[in-house]
């Protein structure tokens, strides 16, 4: 059997075969990891959450208008809106690691900005 003749009476098929089971390879590879990563996030144990979370009411201080600034991320690019002294605000605190919802100073351990939630506002970033 002369392979020239063999290989010639196989034509494109034989390609197309080759390159469709690449493609189903291909795919159950994505699927097998989708899938696994699917039953890890499932597994896995979201440990923040085992901490218990505090809701304590935030004194701000009395100052003069417009009062303090709130931001809208901790970078401090952009005002969100200015909080009083007559205003109820919030902040949350986690039981184990206390400066989880806060940005602290390395050297203090003092807070720099917290996160504050005020009905009827927002929520964002106050510097302290």
């Amino acid at each position: 059997m002369n392979p020239e003749t063999s290989q010639h009476r196989l034509g494109n098929g034989a390609k197309c075969r080759t390159a469709l089971w690449r493609v189903v390879r291909y795919m159950s590879f994505i699927a097998a990891s989708v899938f696994a990563a699917f039953v890890y996030w499932k597994l896995a144990p979201a440990e923040f959450w085992y901490h218990g979370l505090d809701i304590e009411p935030y004194q701000i201080p009395a100052v003069s208008e417009p009062g303090f600034p709130v931001y809208w991320t901790y970078e401090k690019k952009a005002v969100r809106f200015h909080v009083r002294a007559e205003d109820q605000c919030f902040h949350i605190r986690d039981r184990e690691k206390p400066d989880s919802f806060a940005v602290t100073d390395p050297k203090d351990s003092i807070y720099l900005q917290l996160l504050i939630f005020c009905p009827g506002k927002g929520s964002g970033w106050i510097v302290l």
